[in-house]
């Protein structure tokens, strides 16, 4: 029902305004991406312009913000057609929603690249993370990224403090349901915690003995 709705609002849009734009997108949260001359800019449903037609990309608005590029700069596009950050970032992160993009916020941070580097903001466009990291991964439970600094990999928590510190040379694999991480330090593989503890073979058969008695 909802896909037939948008079909006749995005039908109605190009009968009202097809002839001021060489494309109309489908109506989301009610504005339309429009495109003239290789450019992209949104309408509403009255065909009012709220973002000019000065972008050369922008993302799905079905998550409330887009992604927009100008200049070879991304920011971030409210419904209201207000650029919630500068364009200024060098990439953000998106993820397919249906067959469309939109950004890709974990945790409510959105990883963004800023002079050859990463960090975090929020829906509000702030700077949550300062972009420090060489490499950064999303927010996954209970709200850690991996992060990389000066060639060493680490993890920090959502309010970016550091849950271990940048000393490993690469992350192998992580068993969370016992509560380690198989990595390379200094060259060697070893196992360590969450708090970046090495482990023994003492301690990694009490941690799974544990597990089998939660099982029971």
């Amino acid at each position: 029902m909802k896909s037939t709705r948008s079909k006749i609002d995005k039908q109605d849009l190009e009968t009202r305004f097809g002839h001021e734009y060489d494309s109309i997108g489908t109506l989301q949260s009610g504005i339309a991406k429009v495109k003239r001359g290789g450019m992209f800019g949104i309408i509403n449903k009255s065909g009012k312009l709220l973002a000019p037609l000065e972008y050369e990309y922008i993302s799905d608005f079905r998550t409330k913000l887009a992604v927009a590029e100008k200049n070879g700069k991304y920011c971030l596009l409210n419904t209201k057609g207000e650029e919630v950050t500068p364009c200024v970032y060098e990439s953000m992160e998106e993820r397919w929603y249906g067959d469309s993009k939109v950004p890709d916020f974990s945790y409510g941070l959105l990883k963004v690249g800023f002079e050859g580097k990463f960090g975090f903001i929020d829906k509000k466009g702030k700077i949550k993370i300062q972009a420090v990291y060489d490499q950064a991964e999303n927010f996954v439970s209970p709200g850690q990224s991996w992060a990389c600094k000066g060639g060493k990999w680490g993890m920090i928590n959502a309010k970016g403090e550091t849950i271990i510190d940048f000393i490993l040379d690469e992350i192998h694999f992580e068993r969370k349901d016992i509560g380690y991480i198989v990595v390379t330090l200094n060259g060697k593989v070893d196992v360590v915690d969450y708090s970046g503890n090495i482990l023994s073979n003492s301690d990694l058969e009490e941690m799974h003995q544990e597990k089998n008695k939660r099982k029971q």
